[in-house]
C-alpha cells in the first residue's frame, strides 16, 4: 500500500524504495545538489574564463602580424 502525504499538510513523504523523509531532509538534500552544480558551473566558468584569455591573446597577436604586414 502506498501512502501519500500532502506536502503542505505534512513533514514526510513516501519515497519510490518506502523510506520515509522529512521535508528538511528533502530540502537539505536539494540544497547541496545545487551546491554541487554551482561548483560544477564555477569550474566551467573558470575553465571557458582561461579559454577567452587565451583567444584574446591569439587576437592580439594577429592584429599585430596584421599591422606589421600593412
Amino acid at each position: 500500500m502506498v501512502e501519500s502525504y500532502h506536502p503542505i499538510l505534512t513533514t514526510k513523504t513516501k519515497q519510490r524504495n518506502g523510506n520515509m523523509k522529512t521535508v528538511q531532509q528533502m530540502e537539505t538534500e536539494a540544497i547541496i545538489a545545487m551546491g554541487e552544480k554551482l561548483a560544477t558551473y564555477e569550474a566551467e566558468i573558470a575553465r571557458l574564463t582561461k579559454r577567452v584569455t587565451e583567444l584574446e591573446t591569439v587576437i592580439a597577436n594577429q592584429r599585430a602580424m596584421i599591422n606589421e604586414l600593412q
